[in-house]
């Protein structure tokens, strides 16, 4: 994970972002493709958020958050538990935001 990504949660634990771990999963979504665990092959990682992207279309935090959990434990790791689904609630919105706009986001 990048160290950027690391210091969104940083500030989402200190409360300088605006929606907190939500906005961490809404800044998250438009790198989930770049970010692809070294040893999963492309065409794998593809199938993989193709997963995600059907847990998203069910609108399921529970499901977003064990793919996250799978995926990017060390991410999650960041992530107090029970923050874990305000986080999935941002992946959510990001995916299905019809025009890509978040309002007033830190980043």
């Amino acid at each position: 994970m990048p160290a950027y990504v690391k210091g969104w949660c940083c500030k989402a634990r200190e409360g300088t972002m605006r929606q907190g771990f939500r906005d961490v999963g809404y800044l998250l979504v438009p790198h989930v493709l770049t970010f692809r665990p070294a040893m999963i092959s492309r065409r794998v990682w593809r199938e993989q958020v193709r997963v995600l992207a059907r847990e998203i279309g069910n609108a399921s935090p529970s499901g977003v958050r064990r793919w996250f959990q799978t995926h990017y434990p060390l991410l999650m790791a960041l992530i107090p538990r029970y923050r874990r689904r305000e986080f999935a609630q941002g992946v959510i919105e990001r995916a299905t935001e019809p025009d890509g706009k978040h309002g007033e986001t830190e980043g």
